[in-house]
């Protein structure tokens, strides 16, 4: 026997529609425009609304290290997130079995985690080209055909050559301009560029046939000058000079709308880098608030859009909102500092209640 929990009359924003979920075991077994009462639980959802599960395409666990912590999972549900990439470096992988790694790190259903390659240019990464020519087809078979860069470091141009030898799209931070108009003159085919955050950038970038961009909510919500001063984060997040004008290209000239999350490591300083996942789904409202913006327009470029750029289907994935709940942005989880804190001391809008897809749904 079981005891279901039945959530009535959410609201989906986007179509308008009314729809009703009936979840047991930790499982949904029914979603239709209304359900019976019958027996277990029910929620008056009225209130509340449900729209497709964000899409986290760009974050840093260590996952290689320890796979994916409780408190990961629970940051990522807390912020709305269904599935989430997450980078592997190379020079951390090099020795494992790929298959067995990557059977691993894919075992979990909420969040679902998606590896994609990346090597550090300020690390050794001599013998990557080597390694990638013997494992193509498995990284292509296993993997996105994708493969984080970045510019800075000696093995960056060896590295992106190889990368476009072996067919895989380069996804490229530049920490200068020099090094974004380098790779536009340079590249022989498309990249996907990260951390397009200024006009000067996006105008560069876009000069590239077939370069794909995005972004990051810090990047579009009014950060004071204060808290902007102790973040610890590369890129640096800039003002509201260059906010403002960036933001009147956001909904035309960016493809992908991402967090960068960069967790923590187990028991050791973090380097550089932002806790910014937990909030994701209430920095995309509030942005949307901010700007005036179609919730359509924006949530598209956090769901479908890199589902698509990944190859990677989302299902039925979705989340339950509170979209009226408000709240100022303290220090959380633990071990977050003000200087990994963008949104500290800003009051946010929207409180995810659950998130699910085919295999689970967790209400929190």
């Amino acid at each position: 026997m079981t005891f279901p929990t039945s959530i009535h009359d959410l609201l989906d924003p986007l179509s308008g529609q009314r729809v009703s979920l009936r979840i047991e075991r930790g499982a949904l077994v029914e979603r239709a425009a209304s359900l019976p009462s019958g027996t277990g639980r029910a929620i008056d959802g009225s209130n509340f609304w449900i729209l497709p599960a964000l899409y986290d395409a760009d974050a840093h666990m260590p996952l290689v290290d320890i796979g994916l912590r409780a408190s990961d999972a629970g940051v990522a549900l807390h912020g709305g997130v269904a599935r989430v990439n997450v980078a592997l470096q190379w020079q951390d992988i090099v020795g494992f079995d790929l298959e067995a790694l990557v059977a691993d790190l894919t075992r979990w259903a909420l969040p679902a985690v998606t590896p994609i390659l990346s090597v550090h240019s300020d690390r050794d990464s001599a013998g990557f080209s080597a390694w990638l020519h013997e494992h193509a087809d498995a990284v292509r078979a296993l993997l996105p055909p994708v493969c984080k860069l970045y510019s800075y470091g000696d093995g960056f141009w060896a590295n992106l050559d190889t990368v476009f030898e072996h067919g895989l799209l380069p996804i490229i931070y530049c920490k200068e301009l020099a090094d974004v108009e380098a790779v536009v003159a340079k590249a022989p085919g498309p990249v996907h560029f990260r951390h397009a955050m200024t006009t000067e950038l996006v105008h560069t970038m876009r000069q590239l046939p077939g370069a794909t961009l995005q972004t990051s909510p810090h990047f579009l919500l009014p950060i004071t000058d204060a808290v902007r001063a102790q973040l610890h984060v590369l890129p640096p997040v800039p003002g509201d000079d260059v906010r403002r004008p960036f933001s009147e290209l956001f909904l035309d000239e960016i493809d992908l709308l991402v967090t960068d999350h960069n967790a923590p490591p187990l028991g050791a300083q973090p380097g550089p880098g932002l806790q910014v996942q937990q909030w994701f789904l209430s920095a995309v409202l509030s942005i949307c608030d901010l700007y005036g913006w179609p919730l359509e327009q924006v949530w598209r470029k956090a769901t479908a859009a890199p589902a698509a750029h990944f190859g990677v289907s989302l299902g039925e994935s979705f989340v339950i909102v509170d979209p009226t709940f408000e709240q100022a942005v303290g220090l959380w989880p633990t071990r977050q500092t003000p200087e990994r804190a963008p949104y500290l001391g800003m009051t946010l809008r929207g409180r995810v209640l659950g998130v699910g897809n085919e295999q689970a749904v967790e209400l929190l």
